[in-house]
C-alpha cells in the first residue's frame, strides 16, 4: 500500500509537479501553522514588531514598544504586516510569510531543475525539498530566514542564468534585485553566501564571467538602489543605535566567542545531517557507496599526502558539469562559512537545503529508474512521515497544554513557552477592553501583540543592551496611584524576581494566573477578567 501511495505520489509530480509539491506542503504544515501556539521569543518579536507596524503605519521604521527595533531591515515585517491586513491581526497570518516564501522557493528549484534535467529531475527535486526536515519546520515558523532563503534561491540561479547565457539581461537584472532584497531582509549577513558562492564559483571552474563592464555596473548599482536609502535614511535618524544593532548585534551572534557563537567545528554538518533526515542519510549512503566501489581505483590514483589529497579533490570539483559545481558552491560556502565562524544558530544553514535538493535531484535523474525508485520512495515515506509525526504531534500537544487546568504539571522544559502562551491567550479575548498593561522584570513581545497595545515597563527594557535611565521609584508610585484610582491595570512578571517594592504593590491586585514563572494580576478596575 506505501509503495502504491508513494509511487503515484512520483508519477503526479512528473506530470504536474507544482500541483503535487503544493498539495504535500500545504497537508505538511497548514494545520500546524493553525493552530500551534507561540514559540518565544522569536515568534512573539516578529509578530509584535509586524502588528505594531501595521497599526502605527510606520512601514520603513520597525518598532517595538515604542523602541526602534533595527536588528533587521522592514521588509519581512511588512510582508507580515500586509497578511494581518487580510487575515487579522493573528500569529497565523505572520506564519503564511514563511509558508508562502516555502512554497515559491520550492517552485523556483522544480523549475531550474526541470530546464536542466527535464520532467524527472524537476519532479524529484520538488518532492526532496518539500520533504527536508528543517525547511518544512521552518516553513511554519514565524521567522524572516524562509523568505531570505527564497531571496537567495532566485538570485543565485538567475545569476547562474546570467553568467551562463551573458546575453539574458533580465537574468542578470534579476539577479542583482533579489540580492538586494536580500539584503532588506536579513542585513549584511546576506552578502556572505552570495559573495562567497560567485568567488569560489570562478576560482574552482576558472571560468571568466563573460558580462560587460557596464552591465556589472549597472547590476550593483541596482543593488544598491534598491538596498541603500533604507540604510541611509535610518543612519541619519538613528545612527548610534543601527551601528550598535548590525555591529555589537551581528558579530554577537555570528562571529567566535559571541553570546550565540558558541558552536564546535562539525556542528553544521550534525545540523544538516538531522536537518535533512532521511534525504541527507540517503546523500551520505550513496557517497559512501561510491567510495567503497572505487577503492581499488582511488588506492592506486589517490596520492597519500594531505596537500595531495586536497589537490586531487580540487581537480574532482573542477571536472563537475558547471551547473553541478555552481550549486555545490552554493551549498558548500553555507555550510563552511559558518562552520568556520563557530556559529550555532540552526536557521544559519537554511539557505544550503535547496542547492542540496537540487543536487540531488539532478543526480537521481541521471540514474536508472529501476536502480535507484526503491531507495527514493522509502525516504520520501520516512521524511513526510517524520515531518507530519513531529509537526502534527507537537502542534496538537503544544496546543492541549496552553489549554490545559493544571500548569504546574507541564515539564520544567515546556513550561515557560506555555505558561506565556496560557497568558497570551487570555489577553487577546481582551483586546477591545479599556486597560494598561504593565510588565515587571521581564519584557515578552507576545503579551503586546496579544493584548494589542504597548506595555508599560518597570524594571524591565525592550533591548537589555541599550537601557535608558528609569526612575524606579518613581514608577511604583504612578503604579500605586493608577490602582488607588481604580485604573484598569493588567501586571505581568517574573514569578522569580519578587522584592518588597512589588509585593505591597500586589497587596492591592487580584491574582489570575500564578506559575512558575509568570504572575498574572489584575486590578480591582478590571471587573470582567477571571
Amino acid at each position: 500500500m506505501r509503495v502504491k501511495v508513494s509511487r503515484f505520489i512520483f508519477q503526479s509530480a512528473e506530470r504536474r509537479p507544482y500541483l503535487t509539491v503544493t498539495i504535500i506542503v500545504l497537508s505538511m504544515i497548514l494545520l500546524p501553522a493553525w493552530i500551534r501556539p507561540f514559540q518565544l521569543p522569536d515568534e512573539g518579536r516578529y509578530a509584535e514588531v509586524s502588528r505594531d507596524m501595521l497599526v502605527k503605519g510606520n512601514w520603513l521604521q520597525p518598532e517595538l514598544n515604542n523602541v526602534p527595533h533595527l536588528t533587521k531591515p522592514p521588509i519581512y515585517y511588512a510582508f507580515a504586516a500586509v497578511f494581518m491586513m487580510i487575515l487579522g491581526q493573528n500569529l497565523f497570518a505572520v506564519r503564511m510569510v514563511s509558508l508562502m516564501a516555502f512554497l515559491f522557493g520550492i517552485f523556483a528549484i522544480v523549475r531550474w531543475s526541470m530546464r536542466r534535467g527535464g520532467t524527472r529531475a524537476a519532479a524529484l527535486t520538488g518532492l526532496i525539498g518539500a520533504t527536508l526536515f528543517q525547511q518544512a519546520v521552518m516553513g511554519q515558523f514565524a521567522d524572516l530566514n524562509t523568505l531570505f532563503t527564497l531571496w537567495l534561491i532566485l538570485g543565485l540561479l538567475l545569476f547562474y542564468e546570467a553568467i551562463e547565457n551573458p546575453k539574458n539581461r533580465i537574468a542578470w537584472y534579476g539577479a542583482w534585485l533579489f540580492f538586494a532584497l536580500g539584503f532588506c531582509t536579513k542585513g549584511p549577513p546576506a552578502l556572505m553566501v552570495i559573495l562567497g558562492t560567485i568567488i569560489a564559483y570562478r576560482l574552482l571552474s576558472g571560468r571568466a564571467f563573460k558580462i560587460p563592464f557596464s552591465r556589472w555596473f549597472w547590476g550593483v548599482a541596482l543593488y544598491l538602489i534598491i538596498s541603500l536609502p533604507w540604510f541611509v535614511w535610518i543612519l541619519s535618524r538613528h545612527g548610534k543605535l543601527l551601528l550598535s544593532f548590525w555591529g555589537m548585534d551581528i558579530f554577537e551572534r555570528t562571529v567566535a566567542g559571541g553570546r550565540e557563537s558558541r558552536g564546535v567545528p562539525g556542528y553544521y554538518l550534525l545540523v544538516f545531517l538531522l536537518g535533512g533526515a532521511a534525504w541527507s542519510f540517503l546523500a551520505l549512503y550513496e557517497i559512501i557507496k561510491k567510495i567503497r566501489q572505487g577503492k581499488g581505483k582511488m588506492e592506486c590514483i589517490v596520492p597519500k599526502g594531505l596537500l595531495a589529497r586536497l589537490r586531487k579533490g580540487l581537480e574532482y570539483l573542477k571536472a563537475l558539469p558547471p551547473a553541478q559545481l555552481w550549486l555545490g558552491c552554493w551549498f558548500g560556502v553555507t555550510l563552511l562559512s559558518f562552520t568556520l565562524l563557530l556559529s550555532k544558530m540552526l536557521s544559519y544553514i537554511q539557505s544550503a537545503y535547496p542547492a542540496f535538493a537540487l543536487i540531488l535531484g539532478l543526480y537521481f535523474a541521471g540514474k536508472e529508474k529501476e536502480r535507484c525508485d526503491r531507495r527514493l520512495h522509502l525516504t520520501f515515506s520516512i521524511s513526510i512521515v517524520l515531518i507530519i509525526l513531529i509537526l502534527w504531534g507537537g502542534s496538537f500537544y503544544a496546543s492541549h497544554l496552553v489549554r490545559s487546568e493544571h500548569p504546574r504539571m507541564i515539564s520544567k522544559a515546556l513550561a515557560r513557552d506555555i505558561e506565556a502562551n496560557r497568558i497570551a491567550r487570555r489577553l487577546r479575548s481582551f483586546q477591545d477592553k479599556s486597560f494598561t498593561l504593565m510588565q515587571y522584570r521581564q519584557f515578552e513581545e507576545v503579551f503586546n501583540f496579544e493584548a494589542g497595545r504597548d506595555s508599560e515597563l518597570l524594571r524591565s527594557y525592550v533591548h537589555y543592551e541599550w537601557k535608558s535611565p528609569e526612575n524606579v521609584g518613581e514608577g511604583f508610585k504612578r503604579l500605586e496611584k493608577w490602582i488607588d484610582r481604580g485604573q484598569a491595570i493588567i501586571l505581568i512578571m517574573d514569578a522569580r524576581e519578587q522584592d518588597d517594592s512589588i509585593k505591597k504593590i500586589l497587596a492591592k491586585l487580584r491574582p489570575v494566573f500564578i506559575g512558575r514563572y509568570y504572575l498574572f494580576y489584575v486590578s480591582s478596575g478590571f471587573g470582567g477578567l477571571k
